[in-house]
């Protein structure tokens, strides 16, 4: 997922959901995730080394879609209450709404295979979401 001010998708989506609801569920999964200026900084970085190949940049780490919603949370001033608990009822009900399993499903692809992202500054997940969320 990409990610940054201005987005499409599933980003913004979830940090409308975010700021309507004061309840998320505490949920155990993993999402490969890229911060839009970090992805700009990779492609020039690999413009301007003249490599070629395959390439697969991400975040440093992967992110919980329960972390990322409390980082909305978070920028928007908002506390978020995430219960624990509520895991067996998204499971039970990922497959007869398939919006559940997109949202709440593990989406990676393994760490290993962004060694090769060497473009400009890391910036920490929560700054990301700061930036996204401030539209800067």
């Amino acid at each position: 997922m990409i990610y940054g001010p201005g987005c499409r998708g599933n980003y913004p989506r979830l940090s409308a959901l975010v700021q309507k609801l004061s309840v998320f569920p505490r949920v155990t999964n993993e999402r490969s995730m890229l911060y839009i200026d970090m992805l700009c900084a990779f492609v020039e970085a690999l413009l301007q080394s003249g490599a070629g190949g395959l390439y697969f940049p991400q975040n440093p780490e992967y992110v919980r879609t329960d972390a990322l919603a409390a980082a909305i949370a978070r920028a928007h001033g908002r506390r978020l209450w995430q219960p624990r608990g509520l895991g067996w009822l998204l499971h039970l009900l990922a497959p007869r709404v398939p919006t559940i399993g997109k949202v709440f499903g593990t989406l990676t692809y393994a760490q290993d295979m962004s060694k090769a992202f060497a473009g400009g500054e890391i910036i920490p997940f929560a700054e990301t979401v700061r930036r996204t969320e401030a539209g800067a």
